[in-house]
């Protein structure tokens, strides 16, 4: 609880003097120039996202049958190395 206290004194003390300096002006000036440059974003209508996530998952499932795929291939040639023919 101690250790609680301190943290949050010390985080009101960098508080007060960030914004002696006016740190917090330009933070604000940031998020305004965020929210400006993300108006301009032309973002992807409801088929296109569910296309691509839909090609995603597909292309997941093939990626994942060809590593299991090579993962047997290598554990059995391993194997074959190792403990002999089999």
């Amino acid at each position: 609880m101690t250790g609680l206290i301190v943290f949050l004194v010390l985080l009101g003390i960098f508080a007060a003097i960030a914004w002696q300096k006016g740190w917090f002006g330009g933070l604000a000036e940031y998020f305004n120039q965020v929210k400006f440059e993300m108006g301009k974003v032309t973002w992807p209508s409801r088929d296109e996202v569910i296309n691509s996530t839909v090609l995603v998952f597909i292309v997941t499932i093939i990626l994942t049958f060809m590593v299991m795929i090579v993962d047997g291939a290598f554990a059995r040639l391993f194997s074959m190395l190792l403990l002999g023919s089999k």
